[in-house]
């Protein structure tokens, strides 16, 4: 693998790890993926996991040990993994699992489905009733959390493919591969300086050099991409660099020219707006065409979905939107990506709080932890060698309160 293509593809997977997903077609216009219905919760740090409701309401009323560990919960669906093993329960029925089944390795249920394994089984699809829909071929040594718009990033030995709900495969034999919204980004092996784009049928849309442009985005917005030029064999950006916008065929629409590419690396480009940082290190947003839509003046400014920002000012964090009505007071120590529904989760004094439209607090005495993401993929339990550099993976991890808040 070339170095261009390893110090792409690692960065372009560290900026996935840090929001929470190996698989950016999380991030979809059809479903907010900050949203959920449900939250496993501990009021205190040695209590039993309990489920609470988008309002705060206990719907689910201490029922897990506190040596488990439960998954985000989407569509009513979970894993419960105790004594090493993972379990699929649902909220409608939280005293036992949905099946028998156990597995070593699990993502959770983004669009209906998840990806498991177990030892000396190869991976399979998994949907929130228990049934098994596909099984990947045993050449699979590893395949991604699948985003909401229904698809997964999976590995063999030597190459990196894409597959769909159903295990149908829609793009094979890559050196790289990653989706962003409704678009794959991907690398072709006799091509390695050259980062290519397909849709979600794996039809090519067009491409673009690595030696010249770096990915500064989660995502594609409508079709284009943040990006920023980069020294040779390097991914440090130019000496005062902007942000400039791609389209999916590779060619150049415009610089944010108030950007400071240095300062700018994850900066968030969805729904025709992106979150940038200025060279001064202070926030803003700006609009299509460039235009500071939110001029930059924020410590931190993160999107949260439906044009909503999780903003810092003066060390507090607070929520505004576009307009920069502060819908969350600024008084909270940190905030939290994840929502429930219309409402908000920030934190104050170690507790996690559920904060409304109206900057209420839902739940008056707080909780001390919250399930996330239980993994972003999962391993073959086959006895596979994978060839190590293939493509960069990221750890299983569980992440705790310290992990979900905003260090500065």
């Amino acid at each position: 693998m070339s170095h261009l293509l390893k110090t792409a593809s690692q960065a372009i997977l560290l900026l996935l790890v840090i929001f929470g997903c190996s698989d950016s077609s999380l991030i979809s216009k059809k479903r907010n993926p900050y949203e959920r219905d449900y939250l496993a919760v501990k009021y205190s740090k040695d209590d039993y996991w309990s489920i609470v409701d988008k309002d705060g309401n206990i719907v689910v009323k201490e029922e897990y040990s506190p040596n488990d560990y439960l998954s985000a919960i989407y569509d009513g669906a979970y894993w419960v993994k105790s004594n090493g093993k993972f379990q699929l329960y649902n909220v409608e029925s939280p005293k036992k699992p949905v099946n028998n089944e156990e597995f070593d390795e699990v993502t959770d249920f983004t669009c209906g489905v998840a990806a498991v394994s177990k030892n000396g089984s190869p991976i399979q699809i998994i949907n929130t009733k228990g049934v098994i829909v596909a099984t990947l071929p045993d050449s699979v040594v590893t395949a991604s959390q699948f985003g909401f718009q229904g698809y997964s990033v999976v590995e063999n030995v030597s190459s990196v493919s894409v597959v769909d709900s159903k295990g149908n495969f829609v793009l094979q034999g890559k050196l790289f591969a990653t989706l962003f919204d409704n678009i794959i980004l991907y690398v072709d092996p006799d091509k390695e300086e050259t980062l290519m784009t397909a849709d979600l049928e794996g039809n090519k849309l067009g491409e673009f050099s690595m030696y010249k442009w770096s990915c500064a985005s989660l995502y594609y917005s409508e079709g284009e991409l943040a990006v920023y030029e980069h020294l040779p064999n390097s991914e440090e950006p130019i000496e005062d660099a902007p942000i400039s916008i791609i389209d999916a065929k590779g060619q150049k629409l415009f610089d944010l020219k108030k950007s400071y590419a240095k300062n700018c690396m994850g900066a968030l480009y969805r729904d025709g707006l992106i979150t940038y940082r200025a060279k001064d290190m202070a926030y803003g947003v700006a609009n299509e065409t460039g235009e500071d839509v939110i001029r930059p003046k924020y410590q931190e400014l993160i999107e949260n979905g439906d044009k909503y920002y999780i903003a810092k000012k003066n060390n507090k964090y607070g929520i505004i939107d576009t307009e920069e009505n502060v819908i969350v007071p600024f008084e909270y120590d940190n905030a939290f990506l994840v929502r429930l529904r219309d409402n908000f989760l920030l934190m104050q004094d170690s507790k996690v709080y559920i904060v409304d439209m109206n900057g209420k607090e839902l739940n008056k005495d707080g909780f001390a932890l919250f399930a996330y993401n239980i993994g972003t993929q999962v391993k073959t339990g086959k006895n596979i060698k994978r060839q190590e550099d293939v493509y960069p993976q990221s750890e299983d991890y569980e992440i705790t309160l310290e992990d979900l808040g905003k260090d500065n």
